[in-house]
C-alpha cells in the first residue's frame, strides 16, 4: 500500500529532514574539530618522547642509586650514638672545664 504525503504533512517532513541534515552537519563539524585537537595533542606527546627517553633514568641507574641510598642509610644507622656520649663529654670538659655527667 502506497501512501502519498501532501500539503502540511509534506512541509513538516521537509522541515524535519532539513533540521536533521543541519544537525548532522553540525555534528560532523564538531567531530572534525575534535579529531584535529586529538591529532595536535598526540603529536605533541610524540614530539616529547625522544626527550623523555634521553633524560629518563634507566632501570640500572635506579638500581645503582637505590644501592647507594641503602649504603648511606646503613652508615647513618651505625653512626647513631657512635661514641657520641664520650665525644660530648670531651667537648663539655674542654669548653666548661668539666663534664655535666
Amino acid at each position: 500500500m502506497i501512501h502519498f504525503v501532501h500539503g502540511k504533512e509534506k512541509d513538516q517532513l521537509e522541515t524535519l529532514a532539513e533540521q536533521t541534515q543541519k544537525g548532522f552537519a553540525h555534528l560532523d563539524s564538531k567531530i572534525d574539530k575534535l579529531d584535529q585537537r586529538m591529532e595536535r595533542g598526540f603529536g605533541a606527546v610524540a614530539d616529547d618522547i625522544p626527550d623523555i627517553k634521553r633524560d629518563m633514568a634507566t632501570k640500572d641507574q635506579i638500581i645503582a642509586l637505590h644501592t647507594q641510598v641503602n649504603g648511606i642509610e646503613t652508615d647513618i644507622k651505625t653512626m647513631k650514638g657512635y661514641k657520641l656520649p664520650s665525644r660530648v663529654a670531651a667537648v663539655e670538659e674542654e669548653l666548661l672545664g668539666k663534664a655535666r655527667g
